[in-house]
């Protein structure tokens, strides 16, 4: 009997992001196809999160993701003067590890503080990703993919969206060329080494990848159209304001597929001037 291949949506989260989550953990199952459906969360939260989290998804604790990069990107950003924005960085890492430890077939990066309104296709009839185009460019992640791949951006869409899909065959190839090019370092070293830890948004997990794969599989993927709102607090109002059914029906009459609710983004004129830059430049 042929094997049936299998998929894994990936999330991670704190309890910072809880209202929003309570939304996208309700509508992921629903709207994203998959067999399987985890979030990593800080192991002080389990509890709260077993409340406030659909029973599709599985919850775990992040340190099921080790620990081997946490302290060295700590030190790495303590050195750079950079240490507040520690936890921005580390989430990234968590999401490759995450990838690597995946079993399944079929893995997709999902942002917790992305709530999909709508069914999303991430992947065709015969196992290609399909990447939503996107169109945030920010210079400093392909400085930094330059120096860790020695590739140039050849794509002319962005990779930071809120669902990426990829195969667990791509995520060893891509992890055994980032190793083999910086010297045999372990990937999460080699990032490190690459990126300007001082800088507020110094490397992308997802803008990385889907450059690799453009380069390295330019034929064996595919995009799509989605409508996508980034600032959905400040268009719609808080998540916490929302049930399910709500943000759907605003989606609906919104004609969007996917509304994230992010903290930085803040209604009215109190929006600071950092926030603004963050979205504008760190995607």
């Amino acid at each position: 009997m042929e094997r049936v291949l299998s998929t894994r949506v990936i999330s991670i989260c704190s309890l910072n992001h809880a209202d929003v989550w309570k939304l996208t953990s309700r509508l992921l199952p629903k709207f994203v196809q998959a067999n399987e459906y985890v979030v990593y969360v800080p192991d002080n939260e389990i509890d709260s999160f077993l409340a406030i989290t659909d029973s599709a998804i599985n919850v775990l604790p992040q340190s099921n993701l080790g620990s081997a990069f946490a302290s060295k990107l700590k030190n790495a950003m303590e050195l750079s003067d950079n240490v507040q924005r520690y936890g921005w960085y580390l989430q990234q890492f968590f999401k490759i590890e995450a990838l690597l430890q995946a079993e399944a077939d079929y893995l997709v990066i999902w942002d917790a503080d992305c709530v999909p309104v709508r069914k999303v296709k991430l992947f065709d009839e015969s196992g290609c990703p399909i990447y939503m185009r996107a169109h945030e460019y920010h210079q400093e992640y392909f400085f930094m993919i330059e120096r860790l791949l020695g590739l140039s951006r050849i794509q002319n869409q962005s990779f930071v969206i809120p669902g990426f899909p990829i195969s667990r065959e791509w995520v060893r190839d891509f992890i055994r060329n980032l190793e083999s090019r910086n010297g045999g370092l372990p990937w999460f070293d080699a990032i490190i080494s690459c990126t300007n830890l001082s800088l507020q948004c110094g490397f992308s997990e997802t803008e990385t990848l889907g450059t690799w794969i453009a380069n390295s599989y330019p034929d064996s993927w595919n995009t799509s159209e989605l409508a996508w709102e980034r600032m959905g607090q400040s268009r719609f109002g808080f998540a916490r304001n929302f049930t399910t059914d709500d943000v759907v029906t605003v989606g609906e009459k919104a004609n969007l597929d996917i509304i994230s609710f992010e903290n930085w983004d803040v209604r009215s004129a109190r929006r600071t001037l950092r926030a603004v830059k963050d979205f504008l430049f760190c995607a």
